[in-house]
């Protein structure tokens, strides 16, 4: 999909979709707004959590349950603004 895009001159890169990384970068180094139109965008941040054990204890790993936004914005924010990444 990536070479057919570059191939009409879009600007394209594999995403870097490092879960426990990017999550900790996102946190250290962005403060994200979203807009009032953003609703279904804003209701998967806020249901955004982490998986727990049955005795209640955290797991370093997030449930993957109606994420598809936070995992958009980790890959975009991650990939793009990380120097470790720039091509």
């Amino acid at each position: 999909a990536i070479n057919g895009l570059t191939k009409y001159g879009w600007n394209c890169h594999l995403a870097e979709k490092a879960v426990k990384d990017g999550i900790l970068y996102v946190k250290q180094n962005m403060k994200l707004f979203l807009t009032t139109e953003s609703t279904n965008s804003k209701g998967q941040m806020d249901s955004y959590r982490y998986k727990r054990s049955a005795n209640g204890e955290y797991f370093d790993e997030p449930v993957k349950f109606n994420d598809h936004a936070p995992d958009a914005l980790r890959y975009a924010i991650y990939t793009a603004t990380n120097p470790m990444f720039r091509q």
